[in-house]
């Protein structure tokens, strides 16, 4: 993988000629530590670090996904364990980071390409896989913002500058199909034996990044199952025909740097980087895991402190940070990897196509053996091991939900927003609300950000009206989550 030098201030400047002759004294107006614009890379790159940072961020302030499947606890502090998304206003940090840092980013680096395009010697291929990887970051952006929130302003976002202060929220199926129609468009446009901008997981490998848009797509498809079954097949078959992920080579994924861009997990995890042990195993995860006596426990987490065994503490309640498993030194140091799509994923969603009766050129016992096996290999599991796990805990047909809902769990360790999507659609595996929640029931989305309630008033208010029993509470479901 290529490693990228995330920079944006160190900027190459013009500075101005001077000679005995003639002084360009126009030049001194330009602050070279201020650039008035930007090339459009420098914008890319870090609404692509924007992005990859939110998803894989572990601060109770920032992202708390990774509660709402009871991966890990918390020791002291146990508000955001059960819960609380209000009082740290986690929702509306989540929403403005991904509207701000990530969306609007995008839309001034598509204006810096666009003027980038109009100078001499532009590569108008290579210009054309630059704003594919652009749109398809978005699109990927925007598949979250929906998953998250439901009907959410898309259509009038970041548009203040047109004077759209109140902007209007969009259906949020009518999103999806739009997103479905601009990865195709995208998709078209890819020029395979050019390279685009030296992005952090594929280094402008263009080939891999149809793979992750024909990926994205398949997720599209599969969350439409229980809404549109005509659209979700076809979405799914043609993403299938056009290539997916198909090796845990082609993972959409970023590897940090020790030093200023260290991992999230590191700076919020690890108690040396952060200085706190503020984390724990979660018991829900844990117990699952030694009940199917799974080889990846030991990759997940630590032995109890002073044991040679895993025990998780008990999710919502206080749990003493020497008395459980910690999460594994591996996760959280600085120099992690983090995984936002990968080959176990796209796996699990193709054999539940598969299970649904969608032509994607396998049967759904064949994919979800892949899909383990995949996790397995990711985690560096042994060949051996793997295959004596499937024996023991082969797919079930019968119960296909529980299966699938059961294993993807386990392979979305420490992907919250994807292991939650996984278990909303599949309903497994089944949740116990912490004694102590502040709401009355697991959450199956964020609720709007507070200020949306005061600025946005009438269009909040529209949006909410949608929602599951009229209330913007976060037990009511997206438009997909149906059972």
């Amino acid at each position: 993988m290529k490693k990228i030098l995330f920079i944006i201030g160190a900027l190459a400047v013009t500075l101005p000629v001077i000679n005995s002759c003639e002084r360009d004294i126009t030049q001194l107006n330009v602050d070279p530590k201020h650039p008035q614009s930007l090339p459009s890379v420098n914008l890319f790159l870090t609404s692509q670090k924007n992005l990859f940072t939110q998803l894989d961020e572990a601060s109770v302030n920032r992202n708390i996904s990774r509660f709402f499947t009871q991966q890990w606890t918390e020791t002291t502090y146990t508000d955001e364990s059960n819960y609380d998304m209000v009082t740290r206003q986690i929702n509306a940090r989540h929403w403005n980071t991904m509207y701000r840092n990530v969306i609007n980013m995008i839309k001034l680096a598509k204006g810096a390409l666009q003027a980038e395009s109009q100078k001499p010697g532009a590569d108008s291929d290579v210009m054309d896989n630059e704003w594919v990887q652009m749109e398809i970051m978005e699109v990927y952006a925007w598949v979250n913002m929906v998953d998250t929130y439901n009907n959410i302003p898309y259509t009038d976002a970041s548009k203040a500058a047109d004077g759209k202060l109140s902007p209007k929220y969009d259906d949020a199926k009518t999103i999806y199909l739009d997103l479905i129609k601009r990865l195709d468009e995208a998709i078209a446009k890819i020029k395979v034996s050019k390279e685009g901008y030296p992005d952090y997981s594929y280094g402008g490998d263009m080939a891999k990044w149809k793979k992750l848009a024909n990926s994205i797509k398949l997720r599209l498809g599969v969350n439409l199952s229980d809404v549109d079954s005509s659209v979700a097949k076809a979405t799914v078959e043609s993403a299938v025909q056009g290539g997916v992920i198909a090796s845990n080579a082609d993972n959409l994924t970023l590897t940090y740097t020790a030093g200023l861009f260290s991992s999230p997990l590191y700076q919020n995890v690890n108690v040396e980087g952060s200085g706190r042990k503020d984390i724990v195993a979660a018991n829900t995860l844990v117990d699952a895991l030694k009940a199917k006596n799974d080889p990846r426990i030991g990759k997940f987490f630590t032995y109890k402190p002073g044991t040679t065994e895993y025990e998780g503490g008990e999710f919502g309640t206080p749990s003493a940070y020497a008395s459980y498993s910690h999460v594994a030194d591996d996760i959280i140091k600085a120099d992690a990897t983090a995984d936002f799509c990968d080959y176990a994923e796209v796996n699990f969603l193709l054999a539940e196509a598969a299970q649904r009766g969608f032509n994607v050129g396998g049967t759904a016992q064949s994919f979800y053996d892949k899909a383990v096996k995949a996790s397995m290999d990711y985690w560096g599991v042994s060949d051996a091991d793997a295959t004596a796990y499937l024996a023991v805990n082969p797919y079930d047909a019968a119960n296909w939900k529980k299966s699938l809902g059961e294993q993807s769990w386990f392979a979305m360790y420490n992907r919250g927003f994807t292991a939650w999507t996984f278990n909303r659609r599949l309903d497994y595996p089944v949740f116990k609300n912490p004694v102590n929640s502040y709401i009355d029931g697991v959450p199956t989305r964020m609720t709007y950000p507070a200020t949306e309630q005061v600025l946005n008033k009438a269009n909040w208010e529209e949006a909410t009206s949608h929602l599951q029993g009229g209330e913007d509470v976060a037990t009511a479901k997206v438009f997909w989550d149906k059972n």
